[in-house]
């Protein structure tokens, strides 16, 4: 069971949830490129607002073992759960995901 699985579990039948995701790009290239934006970006933020660029790198270090959009959408799928929207901001780095929980449930 996936913390998917729990949202589809307690979502009522025609629930809509919304979720705001880092979203990693499927591509291993804009991947790589993604990667290095944002820990130079998170570094530089944890310089200048802790004096420590460590305090925040370690997004871009966990981003690294997270599904990437295309494995994500499946997950949602394989929980009954329909990704009627999808949004990307932030140069992509950051997507809106709203799904939605089919009004009848098969079991």
């Amino acid at each position: 069971s996936t913390w998917v699985d729990e949202v589809a579990r307690v979502l009522a039948p025609g629930g809509v949830a919304s979720f705001l995701d880092f979203s990693k790009p499927s591509n291993r290239l804009a991947g790589a490129v993604q990667y290095a934006l944002l820990h130079v970006w998170g570094s530089l933020w944890g310089l200048l607002v802790h004096g420590d660029p460590r305090v925040y790198a370690y997004i871009a270090d966990s981003l690294s073992a997270f599904p990437d959009r295309d494995e994500i959408a499946a997950v949602f799928a394989r929980s009954g759960l329909e990704l009627v929207e999808r949004r990307r901001l932030f140069l992509g780095f950051i997507e809106v995901l709203v799904a939605k929980r089919a009004r009848v449930v098969r079991e």
